[in-house]
């Protein structure tokens, strides 16, 4: 009895936690990556520090790095709970919750570029009705958005050409690398970036399709022999940091006005770092015995030709697997924002951080009312 009783007690102290909002000044963030990765650093080492410091002391996260508090396939619950009151999401992961995020990922080869990637993503997330109200039944407030850097073929052997790739378990996450990896003879397995290195390891996995920044900061350089730079698309589906729906409401508009101004920069900042990242790891990679290589004549060919036929069945898969209605109407909001962004960044220094945030600001998070955003 004295257990269910103390049970009880915490529950209700939970709720109270989340319904005070502002008053409280310690929150829970939480992600499944480790602090060391371009996103765990960006969105969950350097941007709670920011807003710390921007909000003197008012808005703090406790931060639980590599799934400590959240397995990796329970965030987007978890968020909407009130476990976390931010944390992040790949978006894969719960395709029948989110499905309009599925319509994202399987653009993984519609634009090479990671900064417009990310921007147009952060943008559509941030001002198309369906995406918002998609976010909204979930309890969740869309923060900010992020791409990877293309991924690429990191593999316990030397694996160059289309007839090394035949036969071998890559771990994918799903969605279109899916599709690309069946396509060029592997076999895909769906598992967490954060297992990679355990399948390399034991050799449940041959390769891993991920960014080359993950030879340093998932330490595969120590269970892999080569890294095939053969673009296997990028990632940005789902948040760099999504809001517990409760905790936002709780805030006071000026506080949800200090957090988009450092979104901003944690978005900027995050597609610095999976570049400065993956250059260190690609430096470095050979002290470690493994190989950078370039694919093959085949084996590029065979990408190339997948890439552009997927492209143009995208709106058949969003409408016939995840079941969304009229999928054209997104598909053709992100190709336009894609458009802009290219514009945008037109000769912008990629490493001119002030510059991009500035744009990023006036693009995407001036634009937003922080006394309506998020709370419908």
């Amino acid at each position: 009895m004295r257990k269910r009783i103390l049970a009880l007690c915490l529950a209700v102290a939970g709720s109270a936690l989340l319904a005070s909002g502002a008053s409280a000044e310690n929150y829970v963030a939480s992600t499944y990556l480790n602090p060391s990765t371009p996103l765990g650093k960006g969105g969950y080492v350097q941007f709670p520090e920011a807003v710390k410091k921007a909000s003197k002391g008012e808005i703090t996260f406790d931060v639980h790095h590599s799934a400590s508090l959240l397995p990796f396939r329970a965030h987007l619950k978890g968020i909407a709970d009130g476990v976390a009151h931010m944390g992040q999401i790949a978006g894969t992961y719960t395709p029948a919750e989110i499905p309009l995020q599925q319509v994202f990922a399987d653009l993984a080869f519609a634009v090479p570029d990671p900064y417009v990637i990310a921007f147009a993503s952060t943008e559509i997330n941030t001002k198309n009705a369906r995406v918002l109200a998609e976010w909204s039944r979930n309890n969740v407030v869309f923060g900010g958005g992020y791409a990877t850097t293309p991924y690429v073929l990191i593999c316990r052997d030397v694996v160059k050409t289309l007839a090394d790739v035949k036969g071998k378990k890559v771990r994918t996450p799903g969605s279109a690398w899916d599709r690309v990896i069946k396509h060029i003879g592997g076999v895909p397995v769906n598992v967490p970036s954060s297992e990679m290195y355990t399948g390399l390891d034991s050799g449940n996995l041959d390769c891993a399709s991920n960014g080359l920044d993950a030879l340093k900061t998932f330490a595969l350089w120590e269970v892999s022999k080569s890294a095939t730079k053969i673009k296997l698309g990028l990632y940005f589906s789902g948040w760099l940091m999504g809001y517990n729906k409760d905790f936002w409401k709780g805030l006071r508009p000026d506080q949800r006005r200090l957090l988009f101004n450092e979104m901003a920069t944690a978005v900027v900042k995050t597609s610095i770092l999976y570049h400065v990242i993956e250059t260190a790891s690609v430096n470095e990679a050979p002290k470690h015995g493994v190989q950078v290589l370039e694919p093959s004549a085949d084996l590029q060919k065979a990408v190339d030709e997948f890439a552009a036929k997927d492209v143009e069945i995208v709106e058949k898969i969003a409408r016939e697997t995840h079941k969304v209605k009229n999928p054209r109407e997104i598909i053709d909001e992100f190709n336009g924002l894609v458009a802009k962004w290219t514009k945008l960044l037109k000769g912008v220094d990629r490493k001119d951080e002030a510059t991009m945030v500035k744009l990023v600001k006036r693009e995407i998070y001036d634009k937003l009312d922080e006394k309506t955003y998020g709370l419908k």
